[in-house]
């Protein structure tokens, strides 16, 4: 897998190189409390962009689960 990648992933998550299950679902959860893109429903242009940031987050996510 790409390290530049999962780097990335780390950063966003803001996880350690070494993480465990518990800690990646609480960023997970903490991520999706704050990009989720209902809560932006009220403005176009953010949802839009809150849509790619949990597309982003999700990818991130399933990477993990598989890592």
């Amino acid at each position: 897998m790409d390290d530049k990648r999962i780097s990335g992933y780390l950063e966003l998550f803001d996880l350690p190189d070494s993480f465990t299950e518990a800690q990646l679902k609480q960023a997970y959860h903490d991520l999706v409390q704050v990009w989720h893109p209902d809560k932006h429903s009220h403005n176009e242009r953010l949802r839009q962009k809150a849509e790619e940031k949990m597309k982003e987050i999700n990818q991130a996510y399933h990477t993990f689960e598989s890592y």
